[in-house]
């Protein structure tokens, strides 16, 4: 027969005092909210230019290579109601979805920095 244990009692609970224990950790910077899908080609000129000059901006985006995903781009330019043409460029920011069309950098960065 194994005997049994002695009961210990349970401590006093002390409350912490302030500026005493662990930091409390800096909040994480915001992080934004905007997604960019950029429809673009190899061959494009433009688009090469416009993906240049995004990530020369610090604008990160996502790329469809609308020659391997060509229902892809035909779901966008139905969606933006633009013109088939290359590089078409969706910015989503906060549930509001703007569109761009062409190289046009400047765009592209005012709409994904909520500007």
């Amino acid at each position: 027969m194994i005997p049994a244990l002695p009961v210990i009692p349970a401590l006093p609970v002390i409350p912490a005092l302030p500026g005493l224990g662990a930091p409390t950790p800096a909040p994480p910077p915001p992080v934004s909210a905007a997604r960019v899908v950029m429809y673009g080609a190899e061959w494009c000129g433009a688009c090469r230019h416009l993906k240049a000059d995004l990530r020369a901006r610090g604008v990160p985006f996502t790329e469809v290579d609308v020659d391997r995903d060509g229902a892809a781009f035909e779901r966008a330019v139905a969606t933006s109601g633009k013109a088939r043409a290359l590089p078409l460029t969706e910015i989503d920011r906060d549930l509001r979805v703007t569109w761009i069309q062409g190289a046009d950098a400047d765009g592209v960065e005012r709409a994904y920095r909520g500007r």
